[in-house]
């Protein structure tokens, strides 16, 4: 079976889509692809966690992010399985990563993902 070139790329290279969380006061920036949601490194994240997030995502926040002059930032790299937990650990409340996460352009990622 001959592939055309949109066919190989389609199914033999990795689609990577770089994301921006829309909080101005949280800068965040995660790479979706077929692995997850990969939230990057230098991160700033809500300094503290409301009763709405879940306790796994509570500690979490705890073990990867450090606090440098008063500020949550995150201190390595983490996948995520959903773009909402990736939300839920920078903002440190139950949030929709649909509509938190955004591209360059500011398309949220609930109308990437409908392909609009």
């Amino acid at each position: 079976m001959i592939f055309s070139s949109i066919s190989f790329l389609y199914y033999f290279l990795p689609i990577i889509i770089i994301l921006y969380f829309t909080m101005e006061k949280y800068p965040a920036t995660c790479i979706w692809s077929n692995d997850g949601f990969l939230l990057l490194k230098g991160a700033k994240i809500s300094i503290s966690s409301s009763q709405s997030c879940p306790i796994a995502i509570v500690k979490m926040r705890e073990e990867k992010s450090i606090i440098i002059n008063g500020e949550r930032i995150l201190s390595k790299d983490i996948l995520f399985e959903s773009s909402s937990a990736a939300a839920k650990f920078i903002a440190g409340s139950s949030v929709s990563g649909n509509v938190y996460w955004k591209n360059a352009d500011g398309v949220l990622l609930k109308t990437l993902q409908k392909g609009e």
